[in-house]
């Protein structure tokens, strides 16, 4: 496996995505007293379980959470890899 790096910077996180084909979104359903979900990137069109949010909406919900984007550019065979997810951070 690869090397995973962490940013909190959101036009890496982006770019990231976009270059995967992927998008913001938010799992239904898990709309807290808030009334934020949980925000990620996803790579399949919205379905039963995730609404598509506009990136400002996803990135506004990581800020509030203060999370990181823990990501993986390529793969051990050098691959892109869409390993990601999305941990705390504190800073």
């Amino acid at each position: 496996m690869g090397q995973a790096q962490t940013t909190t910077d959101h036009d890496v996180t982006w770019q990231w995505t976009k270059e995967r084909d992927g998008g913001s979104s938010k799992v239904t359903g898990t709309e807290g007293n808030d009334g934020e979900g949980i925000s990620l990137v996803a790579f399949a069109e919205a379905d039963d379980w995730l609404t598509v949010v506009d990136r400002e909406e996803c990135f506004q919900t990581i800020e509030q959470r203060c999370l990181a984007f823990l990501h993986q550019d390529e793969t051990a065979d050098g691959k892109p890899s869409r390993f990601f997810n999305f941990i705390p951070h504190h800073g």
